[in-house]
């Protein structure tokens, strides 16, 4: 199913807008990586509670005119029951079938018992759970906002092994939030980058990928060129930064010594989404 943002406009400030263009083809999945606020923006968008100029086409349809899907910030459990009795509860609100031991297997494979009340578990437990009743009752479009993520390392591979299953057998379109790429980003084909409230990226998350590699240093100075052409190393220059894999970081560092090259800051590329806009 298509995903069409087109003319997308966005009124944040007397200032500032959000705009967004871009077409996510049939049976392909999106991260959405954001700097700020856009990920509430995004959200509200798609459940219909936000105000814009242009057109949101999904599977053909205006999303004003499609059901709205559920999002993790929806949901809520019932504290003192047990995991089992919680979801079985609640997916009998949405009208969902389910075998108990079906059920009672995934609530193991989840890492719980399920026996243990809701209010036991930890933040991280709690959204892992949400994610799960989420690829349960989500038909055409599952939307994750995971921007401010509570998941643990541990669990985050175990929602990354759900979604991988869901998305291997239904035509559900997928669309993650974060602030930079992650476990679950692998699983989509494209990527949006918004940074400054700007779109600054949209194509192919293979191509972007490379970011995880890369390291951002500052410098005390302004010829970077020299720097460039005195070592031997892959750089790219992006304003007053340079950019080198991590893997060059130890050779870069002997030479800004050497040459009494002061390095002002060291950053992860992958946290500094204004930087995305790289053409190749």
């Amino acid at each position: 199913m298509s995903l069409e943002f087109k003319n997308f406009k966005k009124k944040l400030s007397k200032k500032n807008s959000l705009e967004l263009n871009f077409f996510l083809e049939d049976n392909k999945n999106l991260s959405i990586i954001v700097d700020n606020s856009s990920s509430l923006i995004i959200e509200k968008v798609f459940a219909n509670k936000e105000k814009y100029n242009g057109e949101i086409i999904f599977n053909k349809s205006n999303i004003k005119d499609i059901a709205k899907p559920l999002l993790i910030k929806d949901i809520g459990f019932y504290k003192n029951f047990s995991i089992y009795e919680t979801l079985k509860n609640i997916l009998s609100l949405y009208d969902i079938k389910f075998k108990k031991k079906v059920l009672l297997d995934n609530i193991e494979k989840l890492g719980f018992n399920s026996k243990t009340k809701y209010s036991d578990i930890t933040d991280s437990e709690k959204e892992k759970l949400h994610i799960y009743f989420l690829t349960l009752i989500s038909k055409d479009l599952l939307i994750l906002n995971l921007a401010d993520s509570a998941l643990t390392s541990e669990d985050e591979q175990i929602v990354f092994d759900i979604l991988k299953d869901k998305l291997a057998n239904s035509s559900i379109t997928f669309i993650s939030i974060s602030r930079s790429i992650n476990l679950i980003s692998d699983l989509c084909h494209d990527a949006l980058v918004i940074a400054d409230n700007k779109q600054s990226y949209y194509g192919s998350l293979s191509k972007l990928n490379i970011v995880k590699d890369l390291i951002i240093i500052e410098l005390a100075t302004e010829n970077l060129e020299r720097i460039v052409e005195e070592i031997d190393l892959d750089i790219k220059i992006i304003g007053n930064k340079l950019i080198i894999r991590k893997a060059d970081l130890e050779k870069a560092l002997y030479y800004f010594v050497k040459s009494d090259i002061r390095v002002v800051n060291i950053g992860d590329f992958n946290k500094n989404t204004s930087l995305y806009e790289v053409k190749e």
